[in-house]
């Protein structure tokens, strides 16, 4: 079960618009980062939210009716025939190439690549477009702080800003952000650190946890030391041990890699995973916790874990862990 703290995600945009001189936007692309795009977005819009950034023109025509006044950005452009899904819903694409030109020639933002290599004009084929509302690039080291990319994008970034003296700016992810008021310019567009991941990796975490992941107990049993847990019988008791089957497993999101790594937390106490994530269900080692039984609930990600600690855990980042949340879960 996902439950979604809306006075935090409130509050973590707040921080974010607090910290900047202009308009702090909001990246809601991937159903708003896992969390579900009907989830977040009124909360964002209540809040102050005037800008929203998506991916692809279907999540767009979606985030409109949740939020009919606010200007909605679609970062990877327009594609051939989609001219009037766009204009249905009033949304404005950020162009990225000669061929988006070639299908829109109304009010848009250019897409500039200043060092990622993977999407956007290049800084020396800029076209001069004469609706241009706004330009936008990426950054691709704003997590590492002192990476001397972070600067020489923002060099690239202020050269072909100046070809557009009237049209605004935006350059800071989440990250981004947290470099200082030279990367600001006039639009940000924070995504990961809205939903409770931390955009300052080396420091302790600025933002509030906005996600709760819990599962319910399906069975519990009491196993002797040398017994096996699991697909490939991977997990080997060391000694008399207690288990609990939680209803969750990758099927979920919970991502398969957290097998023999991943944790959960029951009575405040943490508990280890036992073998291998399945498809529906995880297996926890719960000899050390307080009593458990059928149709407790058992703490995923929330007050004792974060989304990072899980993807420390699994081996990747918080984007992933909180994306890769399914439907199944609400």
């Amino acid at each position: 079960m996902i439950k979604i703290d809306a006075a935090s995600l409130a509050a973590n945009w707040q921080l974010l618009q607090d910290k900047v001189k202009g308009e702090c936007g909001a990246a809601v692309k991937a159903n708003g980062y896992g969390l579900g795009i009907e989830n977040v977005v009124p909360v964002l819009a209540k809040a102050g939210c005037q800008t929203f950034f998506v991916a692809h023109a279907k999540e767009a025509a979606a985030v409109r009716p949740l939020a009919r006044e606010a200007t909605i950005i679609v970062m990877h452009g327009i594609q051939a025939g989609q001219a009037a899904l766009f204009k249905e819903f009033n949304l404005t694409p950020a162009l990225k190439s000669h061929e988006d030109l070639k299908e829109w020639q109304a009010p848009a933002w250019l897409h500039v690549d200043t060092g990622m290599n993977r999407l956007g004009f290049d800084v020396h084929d800029v076209p001069d477009y004469p609706h241009t509302l706004g330009v936008m690039s990426h950054f691709a080291c704003s997590d590492e702080r002192m990476s001397h990319m972070n600067n020489d994008q923002l060099k690239k970034f202020r050269a072909v800003r100046a070809r557009f003296p009237t049209a605004k700016a935006s350059l800071c992810n989440s990250s981004g952000i947290f470099l200082g008021e030279a990367y600001h310019f006039d639009v940000v567009r924070p995504g990961v650190a809205l939903y409770g991941v931390n955009p300052t990796p080396d420091e302790a975490n600025p933002m509030q946890r906005v996600v709760n992941v819990s599962a319910t107990v399906l069975q519990t049993r009491q196993i002797a030391e040398g017994e096996t847990v699991g697909y490939g019988a991977s997990w080997i008791a060391e000694r008399p041990t207690k288990l609990a089957t939680i209803e969750c497993g990758y099927a979920d999101g919970l991502l398969r890699s957290l097998s023999g790594r991943g944790y959960a937390y029951v009575g405040g106490t943490r508990v280890p995973f036992a073998g291998r994530v399945s498809m529906d269900m995880i297996v926890l080692d719960v000899t050390d916790a307080p009593p458990v039984k059928v149709g407790d609930t058992v703490e995923l990600i929330g007050q004792n874990i974060s989304a990072d600690d899980v993807a420390h855990a699994a081996g990747t980042i918080g984007y992933e862990v909180l994306t890769n949340l399914k439907a199944r879960l609400f």
